[in-house]
């Protein structure tokens, strides 16, 4: 195994101290979540604060600040991979998971803007009829194009580590790690490099769109 697989290993085959802790942090805030949540659910938004004079509330500032943060994360890989910049990459595929991380935050912070989470669905069933007098449509369909364009630019050049892992481990790990490498060929990695790179041109106006 190369000194880069092996960093890439250590991780996933330890855990440091501080790691428990750190979950049960985030665990004990993802309750908070749910509890303030349901509050919202069976009260309504009135809860918030949200009302005709201040309708731009922190729902609406998480959205644009996720977006930011995408928009950053996309535009630092893209210029790394587009100027063929090696010794950034770690810092890339970082941007990357950053992007996606905030992309999902932002699509989240819509849901919860609504107030009901079930107009969310029927804005995708009645998505060909309101599509063109809907603003929020549009919103809803440059994020997730931006998110599956973000999900693909981050897994193509993952599948590599991701056979390393694979490779690496045996009994459910191993299956869990073949199951995220469909098709996968010894080799492909130049293939995949090239498709990055033309992923990471096109990425880049739909950054913009989503922005406008």
């Amino acid at each position: 195994m190369t000194e880069r697989q092996e960093k890439i290993m250590r991780p996933l085959r330890t855990t440091s101290r501080e790691f428990w802790p750190f979950v049960a942090a985030l665990a004990l805030l993802t309750v908070a979540f749910v509890y303030a949540y349901t509050i919202q659910l069976s009260k309504g938004l009135g809860v918030t604060g949200l009302n005709d004079i201040t309708i731009w509330g922190v729902y609406i500032v998480n959205f644009i600040f996720f977006i930011g943060l995408s928009h950053a994360g996309i535009a630092i890989s893209a210029a790394v991979r587009i100027m063929n910049l090696q010794k950034y990459a770690p810092i890339a595929r970082m941007a990357e998971v950053l992007t996606l991380a905030s992309l999902m935050m932002a699509g989240l912070s819509i849901v919860i803007d609504l107030g009901r989470p079930d107009r969310a669905y029927l804005m995708v069933v009645n998505y060909a009829a309101r599509i063109g007098a809907s603003p929020l449509l549009w919103d809803i369909t440059a994020v997730a194009t931006y998110l599956i364009l973000s999900t693909t630019y981050l897994y193509l050049p993952m599948r590599e580590d991701l056979a390393v892992c694979r490779d690496s481990f045996t009994g459910w790990r191993k299956r869990m790690y073949e199951i995220t490498l469909p098709g996968y060929e010894p080799g492909e990695e130049k293939v995949i490099k090239r498709l990055a790179w033309w992923m990471a041109v096109t990425i880049l106006p739909v950054m913009v769109m989503v922005h406008t």
